[in-house]
């Protein structure tokens, strides 16, 4: 179990980084989907051989994402943490809203790309147009054939604990 453990904090974090975020992150991620219950930050700085403060700052951050929540425990002032019920679907709506920004940038660049040119500049800016047209009929595309996800979604979780 922990190397599996360890394969997907490593995997997780290496996701985390690629998307411009700290690796921390994706450790806490992993680290709170195994957890059955929720975690003080000196536990997840201990598991995690990091400091609390560092835990602090990058548990707020996935607080802040949707992919975790704050919990409390009666009698307990300190702050816990959990992974948010539905982690999976709140990761792939923070990548459709990257998407949707990067359309509507793109569309935003199209309008006011300009209509004339130098002559010695024309292919260049004609090649840049046409690749970003493209980009743009592509991020479209991927969102259209997202459209409605969450109601699929949450039908398909519902069939996959049935029996």
């Amino acid at each position: 179990m922990e190397d599996i453990k360890n394969r997907l904090g490593e995997e997780i974090a290496r996701s985390f980084k690629w998307s411009g975020n700290s690796p921390l992150n994706g450790h806490l991620f992993s680290l709170l989907l195994f957890s059955e219950k929720p975690l003080g930050l000196q536990e997840m700085a201990d598991r995690l051989g990091v400091t609390k403060a560092a835990v602090s700052i990058r548990i707020r951050a996935l607080e802040r994402m949707g992919l975790c929540v704050k919990v409390s425990r009666l009698g307990d002032r300190r702050d816990y943490y959990q992974l948010a019920e539905d982690a999976g679907l709140v990761s792939i709506r923070i990548s459709l809203a990257a998407m949707r920004h990067i359309s509507s940038f793109l569309e935003s660049i199209l309008a006011d790309f300009p209509t004339s040119y130098p002559e010695e500049q024309r292919e260049s800016f004609e090649t840049a147009r046409r690749r970003l047209m493209e980009m743009k009929a592509l991020h479209d595309l991927c969102l259209e054939r997202l459209d409605g996800l969450d109601e699929e979604w949450e039908k398909r979780k519902k069939s996959l604990w049935r029996g």
